[in-house]
């Protein structure tokens, strides 16, 4: 008895940054209900994946068959990929689902030099962050030297955290007393 060629196949797609080139994928499918002939599928049922890029034949995919209609296609290359599932039931595999298709696009490349971006103090001023009552004060804790690199992700208002170990301290402050230290920062 065959199961239905029916099988809803909804794929959802899921995109993880993981690799420079790849992508991953996330294919989920409704399982069948019925069998052709209109009665209840009784037994467990299996899923067979098929996959390949627009256009090329359909290979069944690994692993397989699958307890659950569901897998995670793992660094997917850039093209429009395209799947289908079947039900397989006591044996007996079901049509080919419609085929559903997502457009894995090719990565923009990353900007020269990136990811490291460097920022470099524009004054020898350096600040230290002071709490005080319902606000938060810059308070001149020494001098850094021109140039210091200073860390591109932590920053406010043009001011950015450099590294303690690069200021002179005036007293009373010291690395130990001033947890973080800003200076102004640019290109």
């Amino acid at each position: 008895m065959k199961t239905s060629h029916a099988l809803a196949l909804l794929v959802l797609f899921a995109f993880a940054p993981l690799f420079a080139h790849a992508t991953d994928i996330t294919v989920d499918c409704t399982p069948p209900t019925k069998n052709t002939d209109g009665s209840n599928i009784t037994g467990a049922i299996t899923f067979n994946l098929y996959g390949a890029l627009q256009g090329a034949p359909k290979v069944l995919l690994p692993p397989s068959p699958l307890a659950t209609c569901h897998s995670v296609r793992q660094n997917v290359n850039p093209g429009t990929q395209c799947y289908e599932a079947t039900a397989i039931v006591g044996g007996t595999e079901s049509d080919h689902s419609a085929e559903s298709c997502k457009n894995v696009a090719v990565p923009k490349p990353l900007p020269p030099g990136a990811p490291v971006l460097t920022l470099s103090t524009t004054s020898t001023v350096a600040y230290g962050l002071a709490p005080s009552n319902d606000r938060l004060a810059f308070l001149i804790v020494g001098s850094v030297p021109l140039g210091t690199a200073c860390l591109p992700d932590q920053h406010a208002n043009g001011f950015n955290v450099i590294p303690r170990a690069t200021v002179t301290y005036d007293k009373p402050y010291t690395a130990k007393t001033v947890p973080t230290v800003l200076a102004l920062c640019g290109a």
